[in-house]
């Protein structure tokens, strides 16, 4: 039976973070991924806005190091983030929230602007002239966020980790977990593993190889459009709405936000033409000059936990797995500054384990 130190069960952002990190602190990592590296699950379809502002507050917190992370990016090779900006349109009970993370977040190098109808206008005059009589301040703007590529990243974190003196396993499929006080058996491939410690981070997938575990699998449906006259230069979030959009070079877009559209519907096809169609909708509500029709679709899942939190960390009920998964559809900015919490706590344990 084969053995190692540690087990990264999933390549995606998350899994390839906390195996870069760990890598940089001298431990004998194994990634396994069943794809490609970034090529499956959320983070092939993620879009990957990066913010601070959110309005659950935990999530926030961890923001607040994540941001740092994408924004200097430490890995040699193309820079996944992109410094575009983003707007967040703001529920009216959010309002509030808003002001207090300004007085507690912004700071000369992460600016948070609370925005009202005018400055908004000026701003972003590709939105549609929103409605001023709700609130006097309305939206946040945050100049310093963007958007990540969490492909381009995971692929990046793989590199490095191999660099490192990590390995990947690429096309292995991960079929048994068994964790124990021990170690962590399973099976790749059909052949037995074992390791001192594992890390779970197989995204929506997780729940089929350890339960029971509080995530639901979410689709995640985007529509790809091409900007005629103005377009988003910025992403944007609609809190009222759900919506969101991400800009892409040359006149291109993203929107996002129609999950619910095509769920349901058995023929992919009709239930892509149907998200599109909601997502034509969206773009015509938020912009002064929506387009037409869709360039293309994608179709994606996420995993989701009730609370919006992922399960992160050991537990007294699994001492030797730590659980990475469930970040929903807003990790991608904070997943970084997790990978670096936890690779500190997998050292430790290990270190404990030797002793």
């Amino acid at each position: 039976m084969a053995t190692v130190d540690l087990a990264i069960v999933g390549g995606g952002l998350c899994g390839a973070a906390i195996g870069y990190q760990c890598a940089k602190l001298g431990i004998d990592v194994l990634l396994i991924e069943r794809c490609t590296l970034g090529g499956g699950g959320a983070t092939q379809h993620s879009r990957g806005i990066v913010r601070l502002y959110d309005p659950n507050h935990a999530l926030m917190r961890w923001a607040y190091e994540g941001v740092d992370c994408w924004r200097n990016w430490e890995i040699p090779g193309p820079t996944p983030f992109n410094g575009c900006g983003v707007v967040t349109l703001l529920s009216e009970q959010n309002v509030d929230k808003a002001r207090r993370a300004i007085l507690e977040y912004h700071r000369e190098s992460y600016r948070l602007i609370l925005f009202d109808h005018a400055s908004l206008v000026d701003k972003c005059p590709w939105l549609k002239k929103a409605n001023a009589s709700l609130c006097d301040e309305f939206a946040i703007f945050e100049p310093d966020g963007g958007y990540c590529n969490p492909r381009l990243a995971a692929a990046l974190y793989g590199h490095a980790m191999r660099e490192l003196g990590g390995t990947v396993l690429e096309g292995a499929t991960v079929t048994h977990i068994e964790s124990t006080r021990s170690c962590v058996k399973m099976s790749i491939d059909g052949r037995p593993v074992e390791a001192k410690l594992a890390v779970l981070a197989a995204g929506a997938d997780a729940s089929k190889l350890v339960a029971p575990l509080q995530i639901s699998t979410v689709p995640i449906w985007l529509s790809c459009f091409q900007g005629e006259i103005r377009f988003p230069t910025s992403c944007v979030v609609d809190e009222t709405t759900d919506t969101y959009l991400r800009p892409e070079p040359r006149g291109y877009f993203y929107c996002g936000g129609a999950d619910d559209a095509g769920r349901g519907i058995d023929d992919p096809v009709v239930a892509m033409d149907v998200v599109n169609r909601e997502h034509e909708k969206k773009c015509s509500d938020l912009l002064c000059d929506p387009p037409s029709r869709p360039v293309y679709g994608i179709r994606g899942a996420d995993g989701y936990t009730p609370d919006h939190l992922p399960l992160l960390g050991f537990g007294d009920d699994h001492p030797t797995l730590c659980l990475a998964t469930g970040f929903s559809g807003r990790g991608a900015k904070y997943i970084p500054a997790v990978a670096k919490h936890l690779s500190s706590e997998i050292r430790d344990r290990l270190k404990g384990s030797l002793a």
